[in-house]
This record gives structure tokens, sequence and C-alpha cells, in this order.
């Protein structure tokens, strides 16, 4: 009984791709017609990150801070004879953009450093200044890349981070 539930499930899963995958597609192809007229666009690239903010961790903490660097070095070796290319730093996100998402009063305790303890051990990492920059340069990465791409200034962008943002 379990394999043919599983089974549903799988097949649901592959409908939900082949339907997402083709949804993308079109909506590439329709975007990228659209901007035919200005070929710098197509042909530009950002990526932001957020690993020149450091958060000192205990030796036995878990997160691997230094692969974010890592990645973020890795793609500019591979990119760095390509003038398409851009690597930016990420910029912190603002009170403001954090509260549109998360509860106000959570992100003045989070940014001011007035978290509970058992606010501090859910967001996982110890409470610092460095900290709350890396946060939000995380989140304001991701939102830089979002309107890179949405105000036409390159065709795709991304953000080299991870992990810290589970604060907000």
């Amino acid at each position: 009984m379990h394999w043919l539930l599983l089974l549903h499930l799988h097949l649901y899963f592959i409908l939900w791709l082949l339907f997402t995958f083709s949804y993308h597609q079109a909506t590439m192809r329709r975007t990228l017609i659209a901007m035919q007229g200005n070929r710098n666009v197509i042909n530009k690239a950002k990526f932001f990150y957020n690993d020149i903010y450091k958060v000192v961790l205990p030796e036995s903490h878990r997160f691997p801070m230094e692969k974010y660097r890592m990645v973020r070095e890795g793609l500019q070796k591979h990119f760095e004879v390509d003038q398409r290319v851009e690597f930016l730093p990420s910029p912190l996100a603002s009170s403001s953009e954090l509260k549109t998402t998360h509860c106000p009063k959570y992100v003045d305790r989070y940014i001011t450093g007035q978290m509970t303890p058992l606010e501090i051990r859910r967001v996982g990492f110890p409470w610092s200044i460095s900290n709350v920059q890396r946060s939000t340069s995380s989140v304001g990465g991701t939102v830089a890349a979002m309107r890179a791409v949405c105000e036409g200034e390159c065709y795709i962008a991304g953000h080299c981070a991870g992990g810290t943002h589970h604060a907000f």
C-alpha cells in the first residue's frame, strides 16, 4: 500500500516538474524576445557576495562559513576573463525591507541585540554586530540580485551566500 502512495506522489512530482519546466521555458523565451533590443542586458550577469562580513563561530560549530567565500572565489576565477560577469559586495537590507516580511518587533530585537535566549538558539548563531551585518547582507544580496534582473541591468543575477539569512 505504501509503495502505491509513493508511486502516485512520484508521478505527481514528475508531472509538476514537466509543467514547471515548460512554463519557465516559455517565460524565458518571452523574456528573451522582449529584451532583444538591449543585447548588453542579455549578455550580462551579476553575482552578489557577503563573505566580507565575518562571523566568529566556535570551532565545534557545524556551519561551514568559509564555504561561501570559496564558492565566490571559484566563480570569480572561472569568470575572471569574462567582462560580462560582475561580482559585487551585497548591500545590507534595511530594517524597513526586513519588516515587509518579518515581525517588526523581532527585526528590531535582532538588530539591537535584544533577542531572547530561545530566539538566539533558534537562529543557530551567537548574536554579534558582525552577524547582523552578515544576515542583513545575505538578505540584501538576494534582493539586489532580484532588482538587477527586474530593473533590466542584467539577464542573470545571483547571490553567493547562504545560511545566515535564517536569522530572518
